[in-house]
């Protein structure tokens, strides 16, 4: 889980709080305890929207139970945490998302911005080029200057093709 966290770090994202699952995970062990498991069956693991789904039937099916619960250890305000938690849950579920189309927006826009300047060289390129025609000198010091770097293109080398196992051997008697 923590892993998970660095890594939606690193990407920029904002992590998924994880209270709504210890909620979601204390409702439904004290419902078993309680032997009322079938009105809180556990929501499919690493699945955020049955996770929400089973977070809303919970608070449902839990509120006419609410003194039974709290008198099988859950805290007195169980119902309401679990409510504060499933907002906060939605609202990063929204800001990934968001954040998401944030990065491919300004991806594209710096990628029209570079190929605005591109073409601006190359039309330049093409004044500068008939201005010091005559003028190697001059044309020598531009196409120094206006070279543009690549990012360098690597080889593709073919994948060798796996090599079938041998035949097997048959058993000596």
């Amino acid at each position: 889980m923590q892993r998970l966290g660095r890594i939606a770090q690193i990407a920029g994202l904002t992590p998924i709080p994880r209270g709504l699952q210890t909620d979601v995970e204390m409702i439904y062990q004290a419902s078993r305890v309680m032997g009322m498991d079938g009105l809180f069956p556990r929501p499919a693991l690493n699945n955020d929207e049955n996770l929400l789904q089973a977070a809303a039937s919970y608070a449902t099916n839990a509120l006419p139970l609410k003194a039974q619960f709290i008198a099988h250890e859950l805290p007195p305000d169980f119902l309401e945490q679990l409510a504060e938690d499933k907002t906060a849950f939605e609202a990063a579920i929204s800001e990934q998302k968001n954040a998401v189309g944030d990065r491919i927006s300004a991806r594209r826009e710096l990628e029209d911005a570079l190929d605005r300047r591109v073409q601006a060289v190359r039309k330049f390129n093409g004044l500068v080029r008939v201005r010091y025609a005559h003028n190697p000198g001059q044309l020598a010091e531009w196409t120094a200057a206006s070279h543009i770097e690549r990012a360098p293109r690597g080889e593709r080398t073919p994948q060798p093709s796996p090599t079938p196992p041998p035949p097997p051997v048959p058993p000596t008697p």
